[in-house]
């Protein structure tokens, strides 16, 4: 297995939905400013595309606000057989980023459009808290109701 970890690039979120389109993925690329968004994920914080024998498994990254960061991901359908590399290299970037730039947290949105289970599951691993059980209703893009989940970080000075 050729497994490679690459500079995240807009394209990559692009062929994710290319090969991998199912209903919901369809739905997210509907938001409002997709195209930026995924733009802006490379302009406003470090992120990777992890690639295992040239297939995209996925991309994930923090975008950086002061301390603060916030964390996303986007997998296409290769993560449930690549998962425990997914969790792997997630855990080591996600600490790797929080150590190099000092953050105090990093939070994450989830949309429930996927499992809130799988997503719940996924975030607990990695060390997040659910902070928000009941949802931050019409919160989303599209005004749908979105979950905070918040790892908090303490560095030595």
């Amino acid at each position: 297995m050729d497994i490679e970890i690459i500079q995240y690039e807009p394209i990559h979120a692009l062929d994710i939905f290319e090969r991998n389109i199912k209903e919901n993925d369809a739905q997210l690329s509907r938001y409002p400013n997709w195209d930026e968004t995924v733009k802006g994920w490379k302009l406003h914080g470090p992120a990777f595309t992890l690639v295992v024998d040239d297939q995209i498994v996925g991309c994930a990254g923090v975008t950086l606000n002061k301390h603060i960061g916030e964390a996303w991901t986007l997998f296409s359908s290769l993560f449930y057989k690549h998962s425990r590399l997914v969790y792997k290299t997630i855990k080591e970037y996600l600490n790797n980023i929080a150590k190099e730039h000092q953050l105090k947290r990093i939070q994450a949105y989830v949309d429930p459009i996927r499992s809130l289970e799988v997503c719940d599951r996924f975030l607990i691993h990695l060390g997040f808290k659910l902070e928000t059980p009941d949802g931050l209703e019409n919160f989303g893009p599209v005004g749908q109701t979105l979950y905070l989940y918040g790892r908090t970080y303490k560095w030595i000075q």
